[in-house]
């Protein structure tokens, strides 16, 4: 029996490992925040923010990230967006620090409400909801449905957050029908966008849904800054 029991405690152990949040490092505290370094990082992050695979959902409000280096999401032939937004709080509600660095290569089939690396960014209360300091290279997103979506390459929606000082470069965008931008698909409700900007980057429309919104940095903007 001691031995079933010491396996047991073992699995235990094991299975929690698994679900974990460790990101590269970190507590998720402002002078401790979590860590993110790799492509497994930011599909971490994703599965939390969805509760998708098994992990616990977690919008990650009052929580800070930062990332320590460039990320080439190469190896990710069909990113899911950090943040599906089915509801409000399917959404990231923390506070990311791209630390200067880029996301490169980043490719997504939009199926969904939103699309982007993040999909909904959400400001949840009083906690603030940012995404700053951060360069998205050589995205490819496509929206595959032809419902209505908001995209862009670094946010899908921006719901009372901010994105500050983030560029969008060398990058495609095709979508059918929506909100859909450059750089961020739709930013609403107090939402603010800060010394922000796309160069080298096409946003296209598939099909003929006359009345989609279409911009280059902004797809856009109801009650924002």
């Amino acid at each position: 029996s001691m031995m079933v029991l010491s396996l047991c405690i073992v699995f235990l152990l094991f299975s929690n490992v698994a679900t974990a949040q460790t990101f590269s490092g970190g507590d998720g505290s402002q002078t401790t925040p979590y860590l993110i370094s790799t492509p497994d990082d930011l599909t971490e992050m994703a599965n939390y923010v969805n509760g998708t695979n098994g992990y616990t959902q977690n919008g990650f409000s009052g929580k800070y990230f930062t990332m320590t280096t460039d990320i080439d999401m190469s190896s990710i032939t069909n990113f899911t967006p950090i943040g599906i937004g089915t509801t409000n709080d399917i959404s990231f509600q923390g506070i990311f620090d791209g630390n200067n660095n880029k996301v490169l290569n980043l490719k997504e089939e939009i199926t969904g409400k939103f699309g982007g690396l993040f999909g909904e960014i959400y400001k949840n209360g009083t906690n603030d909801a940012i995404v700053k300091n951060l360069g998205i290279i050589g995205a490819n997103i496509k929206q595959t449905n032809t419902t209505g979506s908001s995209i862009g390459a670094l946010a899908g929606g921006v719901n009372g957050g901010s994105i500050i000082n983030c560029y969008l470069r060398n990058s495609q965008v095709k979508a059918y029908y929506a909100f859909v931008g450059g750089l961020v698909g739709l930013i609403s409700t107090a939402a603010h966008i800060y010394n922000c900007y796309t160069s080298g980057t096409t946003v296209e429309l598939q099909g003929n849904k006359t009345d989609t919104r279409l911009g280059g940095l902004i797809g856009s903007c109801f009650s924002a800054t």
